[in-house]
């Protein structure tokens, strides 16, 4: 629970978080008080801010809005579909809007992403990539799969292996506040003949993104 949260209404029962300042969870513990399976309730909406930076410059600014649409059917599975509409407020692509669907599935403390659609592509995850809240701080999983895009005229797939250790609770500050104990992830992913891609990435415990970092070039909320 925050300690303060400024809201603004956005209409339809929606709200768009403004500010925020105290505890996201606990300060100590396993990676169980990260989940929230809240977030996947049907009608659940955010619209969320954020910049990036690189060397200390902003670089480009985007707004996400998702939308739990409910329980779907995708590539003969059920799961819960996620709609997201991403439009580029600043910097390269300025004014472009891509929206599609992510797919979910939630079992006990693991959240397996299956795959998605957008841009008449469709991407199914085999098997399905799987976030693991059951573990401690130091701990890490590990989560091999095969990406299969497919769309008109175009097949393409790529296998990646994702490992992620869950590194505790800290404290962060962005443009949007100060979050205290937030979530802290360090993730390395790997495809073959690639060289591996690393970033940090804090979180509140209510599914909100708060910073992703790899080397010099951050992404920060802003509202």
């Amino acid at each position: 629970i925050f300690s303060n949260a400024s809201l603004k209404h956005g209409g339809n029962g929606s709200f768009e978080l403004v500010s925020v300042s105290g505890p996201a969870q606990a300060s100590s513990g396993d990676a169980s008080t990260c989940q929230d399976t809240s977030y996947f309730a049907t009608g659940r909406t955010s619209t969320l801010t954020h910049q990036s930076r690189k060397g200390g410059s902003v670089t480009g600014s985007y707004r996400s809005v998702t939308e739990v649409v409910g329980p779907q059917t995708f590539s003969g599975q059920s799961a819960i579909a996620e709609k997201y509409t991403s439009t580029v407020l600043s910097g390269p692509g300025s004014g472009t809007t891509s929206t599609g669907f992510s797919y979910y599935q939630v079992q006990g403390l693991k959240e397996y992403s299956i795959g998605s659609f957008g841009s008449d592509i469709t991407s199914v995850y085999s098997p399905p990539m799987v976030f693991d809240y059951s573990v401690s701080s130091g701990q890490s999983f590990t989560t091999t799969y095969t990406i299969t895009s497919t769309g008109k005229g175009f097949s393409s797939s790529s296998t990646m292996t994702s490992t992620v250790t869950f590194q505790g609770f800290e404290d962060v500050t962005v443009p949007a506040g100060t979050f205290a104990a937030a979530c802290k992830w360090l993730t390395s992913q790997t495809t073959p003949g690639a060289t591996p891609y690393t970033y940090t990435m804090w979180n509140t415990n209510k599914g909100v993104n708060l910073k992703i970092q790899s080397g010099d070039e951050i992404t920060e909320l802003v509202s």
